[in-house]
């Protein structure tokens, strides 16, 4: 993760390399950005607090999170 000296704008990558199937959901937390701030993310379309993406972060996970896949 990389941000801005005046924590205007962050750079936050994440890759999976495989896909789990039932994982659970996860959750990635950044950091160093200004709690005040509205930051807007490239893959949704709400702005968030720094304080929440902070607190909270991102769900990471894909849609077969928690599904149960077994056809019960």
């Amino acid at each position: 993760m990389i941000v801005s000296k005046d924590q205007s704008a962050a750079i936050v990558r994440y890759y999976r390399v495989l896909r789990q199937i039932n994982a659970p959901y996860r959750r990635l937390k950044l950091s160093g950005l200004n709690p005040e701030f509205m930051y807007s993310v490239s893959s949704k379309e709400d702005l968030f607090y720094g304080q929440d993406l902070m607190k909270v972060g991102l769900i990471i996970s894909d849609s077969s999170a928690g599904e149960n896949n077994d056809g019960s």
